[in-house]
């Protein structure tokens, strides 16, 4: 497992915060960074899915994670999280409008 760069330790304090999870990581397949952002959970919490071969209920905590951005350059992994916040922020139809207009302008 590879370390975070220094460099990058201050961008990936600032993206766990704005993100408000557990725990951030980078992965960087192929030269571009994938921003992977994390939740300590436990199975406590995910009543009836997890069971150990006798069936009995298994309890372990672990970290449930989504990759949620990617840049090549920590400024567009920066802009990437923003958009990703804008997202969520967006109801169904203000999603829709936003494809809309975006498709409107690609026609063109």
């Amino acid at each position: 497992m590879s370390k975070t760069p220094p460099d990058l330790k201050p961008l990936l304090a600032r993206c766990r915060r704005m993100l408000g999870c557990d725990t951030v990581r980078l992965s960087t397949p192929g030269g571009t960074m994938f921003l992977v952002m994390g939740f300590r959970r436990n199975t406590r919490d995910d009543a009836g899915q997890w069971r150990d071969e006798h069936g009995r209920p298994a309890d372990f905590d672990y970290v449930a994670e989504q990759t949620v951005a990617s840049g090549e350059t920590p400024e567009q992994l920066l802009a990437s999280v923003e958009e990703y916040l804008e997202h969520l922020s967006m109801s169904p139809r203000e999603h829709l409008e936003k494809i809309l207009l975006l498709a409107q302008g690609a026609g063109q």
